[in-house]
């Protein structure tokens, strides 16, 4: 009565893991949230970390195992392959005890052998257009950095090609003076009225342990839920931020500032996204460096000028 996936899917605020079903083909829809259990407490959850198919003839009789509807009483749970990674179990249940046997494992199992070619295919079509969108940005961050020493107007096309390949809410890239970080360019700040405050005054590194972090390793942070971090220090009226990535901006082996990228979401963010921005920050750090040669260079000649 029931065919539909379960996928393996991590809750990033406890770093527990579940089985949510994504799609129904056959019986009863879903919830909006989709069905989720433990995948420790449940039969596809069993199969995806062992990756070998499993029957149960009566979930009344064997073992403790979680299901959709209350009348069901047998299951078949086949595990979905991309490459060598089980990424989905094809799952069937029935209301009555013993409905599938040996015929029905090798017949669903010549599906699920053609649903792993097509996800795998799927997966290696997405990573590749996701490396061609990141070389496009990298691209026009590294023409940007060159087309002008105007720094301000650098930083903001670095931040809208981080925008094209980060998945977050806000950006914004923050300059060291002192103890203190300052916001100088932002991005998406507006739609939750926030981009006067964003750039109203400096706050202190000492009260933020993440930047303190990017400060002392040189690395990106990854906060996957700033509810759950016990590091994360929360700003007034700012409780929409729930998850976080930042890179250092580094000129030679000096942390100038920061690039943060926000997210409304927990979970919003991962390593991937950690290392991406970190090479934006660098094309940050060669503009914040051009400027300031430029800088350097213009009093110079303004000195000797004044000078003759």
């Amino acid at each position: 009565e029931y065919l539909g996936f379960m996928l393996p899917v991590e809750d990033p605020s406890t770093g527990e893991w579940f089985m949510v079903s994504h799609d129904c083909v056959l019986g009863f829809e879903p919830p909006e949230e989709g069905f989720r259990y433990p995948i420790d407490g449940c039969l596809t959850g069993q199969v995806c970390q062992t990756g070998e198919p499993q029957i149960l003839g009566d979930v009344e009789q064997e073992g403790p195992y979680a299901v959709a509807a209350e009348d069901v009483r047998s299951e078949l749970a086949i595990p979905v392959r991309a490459g060598d990674d089980v990424v989905a179990v094809l799952n069937l249940e029935s209301s009555q005890p013993n409905a599938f046997g040996e015929q029905d494992l090798a017949f669903y199992s010549a599906i699920a052998g053609q649903l792993g070619i097509a996800m795998e295919n799927a997966q290696l079509f997405e990573a590749e257009r996701e490396q061609r969108q990141l070389a496009e940005a990298l691209e026009k961050a590294a023409v940007a950095v060159g087309s002008t020493l105007e720094l301000e107007q650098v930083l903001d096309r670095i931040l809208q090609q981080v925008e094209q390949v980060v998945p977050g809410d806000t950006f914004n890239i923050m300059l060291i003076e002192d103890d203190q970080a300052r916001v100088v360019r932002s991005r998406g700040y507006e739609k939750l009225d926030l981009a006067e405050e964003v750039r109203e005054q400096p706050l202190r590194i000492a009260d933020y342990p993440h930047w303190v972090e990017m400060l002392q390793s040189g690395e990106s942070v990854v906060v996957p839920d700033t509810s759950q971090d016990k590091d994360w220090n929360a700003r007034d009226g700012w409780q929409w931020l729930r998850s976080y990535v930042a890179a250092p901006i580094q000129v030679g082996d000096t942390t100038v500032g920061f690039l943060n990228v926000d997210g409304t979401e927990p979970g919003q963010f991962t390593s991937d996204d950690a290392h991406r921005l970190k090479t934006f920050a660098s094309h940050a750090a060669t503009a914040i460096e051009n400027a300031r040669l430029y800088e350097r260079l213009r009093d110079h000649a303004e000195t000797l000028e004044a000078r003759v």
